[in-house]
């Protein structure tokens, strides 16, 4: 959507050559200028959304959602993370790959360091999806924007930071990679 509006997103599946609308998502808690399907990743029957300015709780904190399918019906989950600010921009991206879900948040504060950014991995548990960890740079400082980007591939997520500085350059940018170990 463009900047300012509530958002939707579009499921198209394949019908013989054509492909045809099965259903358009809102989430239950729209508003607008949310925002909903700045970014969209999909596995399978799992799909996950963000609403990157989306200001329940704080202006544009940001919210991220998870649908699964189940036959043509889809169930909304909404991905919940404590101690986002105004600004943070909580789903500036996301990636999914089985029950997995990594959501960047560009603009979060770490530290001292305003906008050095983070994201965060949620894992399915049961019916429920919830918050497994808090990932951010080990080297990380201000304004590098570090979960501009992010993609999951089992167990390995991958998160960008388009503003991270390397001598001599600055905003040279940077890929971090993370493998969950048990």
């Amino acid at each position: 959507g463009s900047i300012g509006t509530a958002g939707a997103a579009y499921v198209f599946v394949p019908s013989g050559s054509a492909w045809i609308e099965q259903v358009k998502l809102v989430p239950s808690d729209s508003s607008s200028g949310a925002n909903f399907g700045w970014a969209i990743a999909i596995d399978g029957d799992v799909l996950a959304i963000s609403a990157n300015t989306s200001s329940l709780g704080a202006t544009q904190r940001g919210q991220a959602y998870v649908f699964e399918r189940s036959g043509a019906t889809w169930t909304e989950h909404a991905l919940v993370t404590p101690g986002l600010a105004a600004n943070d921009f909580f789903g500036s991206a996301i990636g999914v790959s089985g029950t997995t879900v990594c959501v960047g948040v560009n603009g979060d504060d770490v530290g001292s360091n305003n906008g050095q950014g983070s994201a965060y991995v949620f894992t399915r548990s049961g019916t429920s999806w919830v918050m497994q960890q808090q990932l951010v740079a080990s080297d990380g400082a201000a304004n590098e924007g570090f979960g501009g980007s992010c993609a999951v591939a089992g167990d390995t997520v991958v998160v960008g930071a388009a503003g991270e500085d390397r001598t001599p350059s600055t905003n040279q940018g940077a890929a971090y990679v993370f493998v969950r170990s048990g």
